[in-house]
């Protein structure tokens, strides 16, 4: 999988390109003296983006996150928090996974981006999540896109700030990759823009 400019997965279709910003954690190897060293998945973020925590820090580590050729499995998406898969052309997902997802992909931001440029990121990031939540909010004429995910989200990220501080300690402690270098493996184009253009507004539940 590859992300964009605000962590957002997008599928990696390149033939032959194994190298990888991450793999989605329904088909993770990783050894055991590396899960330890990297601390596993952290607790604070509850589900949702830690495969993407966790290669991202093996990045910055110096390790290697790549994909076997011709390598497959079958995995149903959305069984835990429902959702996360297009039906008959329209993109489904749940109040539930939608506010985990842009929660903690905030705090990916700000925790995983070297240099102190993660800072400004991380405020951009919550200010583009506030202006996406109230145009779907309009757009939808839904108010719980606004109460149940994005408010949830941006309160919940600054709230998760000393936790955020110390776990980014933690990831920028030995980092060898650079920041030029990181946001390499970074897509400029936002997905949700794409995701939209392809299939228009979500459907929640």
């Amino acid at each position: 999988m590859r992300l964009d400019v605000f962590h957002t997965p997008m599928p990696s279709r390149l033939p032959g390109r194994a190298d990888l910003a991450y793999v989605q954690g329904a088909c993770l190897f990783i050894g055991r003296s590396a899960w330890m060293a990297l601390g596993g998945f952290p607790e604070w973020m509850v589900s949702n983006v830690e495969d993407t925590y966790l290669c991202l820090l093996a990045r910055l580590k110096g390790g290697v996150v790549s994909v076997v050729e011709r390598s497959g499995y079958l995995h149903r998406q959305g069984t835990s928090f429902g959702g996360n898969r297009v039906v008959d052309g329209k993109l489904r997902t749940s109040y539930r996974r939608r506010f985990l997802s842009e929660r903690n992909r905030a705090c990916l931001v700000l925790v995983c981006t070297p240099t102190w440029a993660a800072w400004p990121w991380f405020l951009i990031h919550l200010a583009v999540l506030a202006l996406e939540g109230f145009a779907l909010c309009a757009l939808m004429r839904d108010a719980g896109v606004w109460t149940r995910i994005y408010w949830p989200a941006i309160k919940g990220a600054v709230g998760l700030l000393p936790t955020l501080i110390k776990a980014r300690s933690a990831a920028q402690a030995g980092r060898v990759m650079g920041f030029w270098s990181y946001v390499g493996l970074l897509d400029k184009i936002p997905q949700k823009l794409r995701v939209l253009a392809r299939h228009g507004l979500p459907n929640l539940s």
